[in-house]
């Protein structure tokens, strides 16, 4: 009885402290039903991780994803490519870093730089390719034991794009 008691009360203390993500979890892919018509959407949840951004030897922006003690949050709209036309590869993507124990997170604006969000639209287009900062929206992150909550509305002035909102909820098991 005396054990029962020990752990009871060593669980019960268990449960009253922060809580975590668990960051021996695998990497997670899930493919979302909610994308335009035209392509496929995945989200990505890359454990163990850490967003760098990075500039190259004309000042653009690219992303580099590399072991760290983050989560990274990849969402990819890839369009169908088009049938005999040369280059049709038709991307766009949104990346951001959260904390290990960030359970709940809401940015604004440029506060959205907080998890280094990056928009990249990846395509055969002159002049409006390539990696931008997001720095106008609303980022809402809810993860829980089981799943990821995830309300995102963004909007980048420079170049035009065809994702400005992702609500999502990510099963982690």
């Amino acid at each position: 009885m005396k054990l029962f008691s020990v752990f009871f009360l060593a669980l019960s203390m268990a449960s009253c402290m922060s809580q975590k993500i668990d960051s021996q979890n695998k990497n997670i892919t899930f493919q979302t039903d909610k994308c335009l018509d035209d392509g496929k959407c995945t989200i990505n949840i890359l454990y163990n991780s850490k967003l760098e951004v990075k500039n190259d030897n004309f000042g653009n922006l690219y992303p580099e994803i590399k072991d760290g003690n983050k989560i990274v949050v990849k969402h990819q709209y890839r369009r169908d490519e088009i049938e005999n036309i040369a280059d049709s590869n038709y991307s766009e993507i949104i990346l951001f870093e959260v904390d290990n124990d960030k359970i709940d997170l809401h940015l604004l604006n440029k506060n959205l730089q907080n998890v280094k969000m990056l928009y990249g639209r990846l395509c055969f287009c002159r002049g409006s390719t390539g990696y931008y900062k997001v720095e106008k929206g609303d980022l809402k992150v809810n993860f829980h034991k089981d799943k990821l909550e995830i309300d995102l509305y963004f909007e980048v002035d420079k170049i035009p794009q065809k994702i400005n909102r992702i609500t999502e909820i990510v099963p982690l098991k």
